[in-house]
């Protein structure tokens, strides 16, 4: 499968990266390192994430408080959004 960022997703886990660099070059790192983990993840098993509404699905990253909202679509994973999970979802 192939998996594709929306633009707002990816400023999102960029805005993320940028405020754990901003403390620790270790968090930054672990941040991407989870976010890679979790991709993987949905490649290999793309249903495993928690149906949220109608084919939004959500997986949570292990060892941070990060959310990964995301589609399927045919052979296309697609990445809604990087959120905190204390956050307000905007609306998509």
């Amino acid at each position: 499968m192939n998996i594709e960022f929306l633009p707002q997703a990816k400023a999102d886990m960029e805005t993320a990266f940028e405020f754990y660099r901003q403390y620790s070059k270790g968090a930054a790192s672990n941040f991407l390192a989870e976010i890679s983990a979790a991709t993987a993840q949905m490649e290999a098993f793309p249903e495993s994430g928690m149906i949220v509404f109608d084919d939004l699905r959500r997986i949570l990253l292990r060892r941070m408080p990060y959310q990964i909202f995301y589609r399927i679509e045919k052979e296309t994973l697609l990445i809604i959004s990087v959120s905190h999970q204390r956050s307000k979802p905007r609306s998509r």
